[in-house]
C-alpha cells in the first residue's frame, strides 16, 4: 500500500513538472516609449522705438534659457528666436551715462512675435498735444439767460475756452479761438443749465445761433471715503474712422465751482465718447477708462481688500489680491539701478534680485544686483483681457485701431 502511494506521488510530479516545462515563456515588455521632445517653436521678432536709444535686449524662456542677448542702438530691431514654447521673456536695460545708473525692465510670458513695439502706447485715444495753426472767432447770439458757470468751448480734444474767454454784449457773446483743422465742431456746453450746441466750422468768423441749444445728461458719481483729487474728462470722437476729429466735451474736478456735476455729455453727434478719471487715496493714485457710447452712470472705486502685500522683499515678493487683475507691474530700486517687473495677476511672487540675475545682463556686468526696495506696485483691470492679451494691445497698433471698453489702473506707492 505504500509502494502504491509512492509511486502514485511520483507520476504526479513527473506531469506536474512536464506542464510546467511545455508552458509558453511570458512576453517580454516594450521598452518605455521615451517623451516627445517640445517641437521649437520660431518666433520673428520685430520692435520699433520713437528713439534710437542704446539698449540691451535679453529674450529668455521663463525656465531661465537665454534665447538672445544683444546690445545697441535700437530705433528698429529684428530677430529671430528658436523657443521651446511661443511666450517668452523681454528684457531691456539701459544706462544713463550722466548719473551712472541703470534702469532695467522685463516683462514675463509675453507674445514677443504679435508686438511692434517694445515702448508702451496708449490706449486713450486723446492725443498728447494738438497743432493749433488756424485763428477764428465765433460770435455767439440769442444767448440764453442761464448761469455760465463752467462754461466752455472746444476747437479740439485737450482744450477748451472757459467763461473768461468771452466777451458779452447783450444776448451776444463773443470769443477768438485756435484750431488745428477746419474739418471739425466746435463745441459749446453750460454744464450748470446742461444745455450745449454744436456747430460745424465754416469760416474764420462765424455766427451762431444759441436760440435752440440741446439738452445735455448730467452725472454726479459717488465718492467714497478717502477718495480725493477727483478730476473727469470727456473726450467725444466725432468720426470713429478718423482720430483727429475728437472734441473736448467736460471737464470737472475737485476745484470747480460746487454744485457741478461730475460728467455732461450730449446725446447727439457724437459717435463715440471716452471718459477719464483720476483719483486719489493716501497712498495710491486711480485713473478710471471708458470707452462707448455714453459714459457710464456709476464707477467701478475699488475697495479696500484689493491689494494685501505679504512681503515686499527683492528677494520674496508675495501679494495678494482681492480679485484677480489682468496685469500688474512693481518697481524696485537700489542705489544703482532701477528695476520694474510686469507679470500676470496669477503670479502672486517673484524672486525679483533672482531673476535679474539669472538674465547674466552685460550692460549691469559688475554691478550689485541685490538690496532692492520695492518702491510700487501698479494693478491693471481690463474686462475681458488677459496679461498676454494685454500687454500684446499695448506693444502694437492695436491700441490705434481697435478701442478698449474698459480699463482700471491703481498704482500703489510704498
Amino acid at each position: 500500500m505504500r509502494l502504491l502511494n509512492l509511486s502514485t506521488f511520483c507520476l504526479i510530479c513527473l506531469f506536474v513538472a512536464c506542464g510546467k516545462h511545455n508552458d509558453p515563456a511570458p512576453p517580454t515588455p516594450p521598452p518605455p516609449t521615451p517623451p516627445t521632445p517640445p517641437t521649437p517653436v520660431t518666433i520673428n521678432v520685430h520692435l520699433t522705438r520713437n528713439s534710437k536709444a542704446y539698449l540691451e535686449y535679453i529674450f529668455s524662456e521663463p525656465g531661465g534659457k537665454i534665447l538672445l542677448d544683444t546690445i545697441g542702438r535700437f530705433d528698429d530691431f529684428s530677430a529671430t528666436l528658436t523657443s521651446s514654447q511661443k511666450l517668452v521673456d523681454l528684457t531691456y536695460v539701459s544706462m544713463d551715462t550722466v548719473k551712472s545708473t541703470y534702469s532695467a525692465t522685463t516683462f514675463k510670458g509675453v507674445d514677443i512675435g504679435a508686438w511692434t513695439t517694445s515702448g508702451l502706447v496708449s490706449y486713450t485715444v486723446t492725443p498728447s498735444s494738438v497743432s493749433s495753426t488756424i485763428t477764428a472767432t465765433i460770435v455767439y447770439t440769442n444767448v440764453p439767460n442761464v448761469s455760465f458757470t463752467g462754461m466752455s468751448m472746444s476747437a479740439n480734444p485737450i482744450s477748451g475756452l472757459g467763461p473768461g474767454a468771452f466777451t458779452h454784449s447783450g444776448n451776444t457773446m463773443k470769443a477768438n479761438y485756435s484750431l488745428s483743422s477746419t474739418d471739425n465742431y466746435l463745441y459749446l456746453v453750460m454744464p450748470d443749465p446742461g444745455l450745449y450746441h454744436f456747430h460745424k466750422f465754416t469760416r474764420i468768423l462765424d455766427t451762431v445761433d444759441l436760440s435752440k441749444m440741446d439738452t445735455a445728461v448730467k452725472i454726479t458719481y459717488n465718492h467714497p471715503s478717502g477718495i480725493t483729487g477727483v478730476t473727469t474728462q470727456l473726450i467725444g470722437v466725432m468720426d470713429t474712422t478718423n482720430i483727429d476729429r475728437q472734441l473736448l466735451l467736460y471737464f470737472w474736478n475737485t476745484t470747480n465751482p460746487g454744485g457741478l456735476p461730475d460728467v455732461v455729455y450730449p446725446t447727439k453727434q457724437v459717435q463715440k465718447q471716452e471718459l477719464q478719471v483720476r483719483a486719489a487715496t493716501s497712498n495710491s493714485d486711480l485713473f478710471f477708462y471708458n470707452y462707448g457710447d455714453k459714459p457710464p452712470t456709476t464707477l467701478p472705486w475699488p475697495d479696500a481688500n484689493f491689494i494685501t502685500l505679504n512681503s515686499s522683499s527683492g528677494s520674496a515678493f508675495s501679494v495678494k489680491w482681492g480679485s484677480t487683475p489682468s496685469l500688474y507691474s512693481a518697481g524696485w530700486n537700489n542705489t544703482k539701478i532701477t528695476y520694474r517687473v510686469y507679470a500676470s495677476g496669477d503670479s502672486t511672487s517673484l524672486n525679483t534680485e533672482a531673476l535679474l540675475t539669472s538674465l547674466h545682463s552685460k550692460t549691469l556686468q559688475g554691478q550689485t544686483l541685490t538690496g532692492f526696495k520695492l518702491t510700487d506696485v501698479t494693478v491693471d483691470n481690463v474686462p475681458g483681457m488677459s496679461s498676454i492679451d494685454f500687454t500684446t494691445y499695448r506693444h502694437s497698433n492695436l491700441a490705434r485701431t481697435k478701442r478698449i471698453s474698459q480699463a482700471i489702473s491703481h498704482d500703489f506707492a510704498f
